[in-house]
């Protein structure tokens, strides 16, 4: 029984050392993983912030049409 202790205690050893490798390299892909996720954020909310602003002016300049052709059937209904 006594030369069974330190294989016992290898095994331990080496599992832990394999249970700690994989855990940083589990934490290393996370980590990556994080960064595309954050940097697909930025372009969603980028994309976001693109179609409202386009979508404003598109009805800004709307009104404006509206505006100006309501003027132009008052004069020519006024002439």
């Amino acid at each position: 029984m006594p030369a069974i202790a330190p294989v016992a205690r290898s095994v331990l050893r080496l599992r832990s050392w394999l249970l700690r490798l994989a855990c940083h390299a589990h934490l290393a892909t996370l980590h990556r993983r994080q960064d595309g996720i954050s940097m697909a954020e930025y372009i969603l909310m980028a994309a976001a912030v693109l179609v409202i602003a386009l979508a404003a002016i598109n009805g800004f300049f709307n009104a404006i049409a509206r505006a100006f052709e309501r003027l132009t059937q008052r004069l020519d209904s006024a002439g």
